[in-house]
């Protein structure tokens, strides 16, 4: 019988973030389009752009302040 392993996977985080109403209505209208939600479609975006940005591998990772 295989066995079944559980990956880990990065959590997700609520964090608020504020966009032109034009960018809002834009990625909306995108979302609906494609039957995604806001939510998935910016995050998507997101690691579009994480993944092709010029700085890619040379940004460091922000420390956090535990203050």
């Amino acid at each position: 019988m295989a066995e079944f392993y559980i990956k880990s996977e990065d959590a997700a985080v609520n964090k608020t973030i504020r966009m032109k109403r034009s960018m809002i209505d834009e990625i909306t209208a995108l979302a609906g389009k494609h039957d995604l939600s806001f939510n998935a479609l910016v995050v998507q975006m997101c690691e579009f752009a994480l993944q092709n940005h010029p700085d890619k591998g040379k940004a460091e990772p922000v420390k956090k302040n535990n203050a």
